[in-house]
């Protein structure tokens, strides 16, 4: 008999998290009450206080982080208490589906030995422009909104890498290093839906430029870590690939993304959207040449062994 852990990072969702606990609680009911580790990665007081109630409510460990440290920092806190022989991640966001508990505990307790771990589906629930950028409808995004790992695997590649300080490119860095240790398969049996992101327009506009340095330091990071198997991950074979994309074409990427009816239903949102697309298109553009000279200096000290 396998045994199963949840960790689930929570910053500032209270509300999100209660509907997912609450889910995974009428899961339990049926199939065996799985440890859950909540850990609150330095939400502010009002929405501690919320969370706190949410995981006495429903049995749930809690844990915080003073500071935000980033998901990354908080599932290794997580999954490193936990005693599971499997570690399921999920989102805070996320609603688990009728069946969900019964299925991860099937395919974990069927998995051979060349499973390191396995990935679940996430369908979005809303219909706004931003609500599908969330999904992993076949497989292969290996997104830990709903994920589950083998806890010997975990601890043989050190957990998530917290250089990653925000929700960009952890969990597929994570799978590069897992698929050393053995095959990551796809179940569609075990579904999560991912709810309604609150978007605020106004300040996801202000954020734009601060929310593409913070992606392409990721990409940079996940590049120079793995460039032989970045290619893996992404639609490009580098990072200056993937630079060069968001340089050129980063507007109509971000729209060509959702479907044409969702962006007419939806005029505000979708002129925000391409204004914020644009001001991420000019900071990369900016910011290219800084990148260039970081990648060189990085050879430079390899090629001399420095690094």
């Amino acid at each position: 008999m396998t045994t199963l852990s949840v960790v689930i990072p929570a910053c500032n969702r209270p509300a999100e998290l209660g509907q997912c606990l609450e889910a995974l609680a009428r899961e339990a009911a049926g199939a065996g009450a799985p440890e859950v580790i909540v850990v609150d990665d330095g939400s502010k007081s009002e929405s501690r206080q919320r969370i706190e109630k949410a995981c006495a409510g429903h049995g749930a460990a809690y844990v915080r982080h003073e500071q935000g440290r980033g998901p990354a920092a908080a599932r290794n806190t997580g999954w490193r208490r936990a005693q599971g022989q499997w570690i399921a991640f999920l989102d805070d966001d996320v609603v688990p589906r009728k069946g969900w508990l019964s299925a991860v505990l099937a395919q974990t307790g069927g998995a051979d030995e060349g499973v390191a771990g396995i990935e679940g589906a996430v369908i979005p629930m809303g219909s706004g422009v931003w609500d599908e950028e969330v999904a992993n409808r076949r497989g292969g995004l290996f997104l830990t909104a709903n994920m589950v790992y083998r806890r010997r695997v975990l601890e043989q590649i050190g957990g998530f890498d917290e250089a990653f300080t925000g929700p960009f490119g952890e969990d597929q860095e994570l799978a590069v290093r897992a698929r050393q240790q053995g095959r990551l398969d796809f179940s569609p049996d075990f579904l999560v839906l991912h709810q309604p992101r609150n978007i605020r327009l106004i300040r996801w506009l202000l954020q734009s430029a601060v929310r593409m340095r913070r992606l392409l330091d990721a990409e940079f990071h996940f590049y120079m870590k793995h460039r032989d198997t970045y290619h893996s991950c992404r639609h490009h074979t580098g990072f200056f690939g993937t630079l060069m994309s968001l340089c050129g074409r980063n507007v109509f990427i971000s729209l060509k993304r959702r479907p044409r009816p969702l962006l007419t239903k939806h005029p505000l949102q979708t002129a925000v959207l391409a204004a914020g697309a644009l001001i991420e298109q000019i900071t990369a553009c900016l910011l290219a040449p800084s990148y260039v000279c970081r990648f060189l200096w990085r050879s430079l000290c390899e090629s001399r062994g420095l690094e």
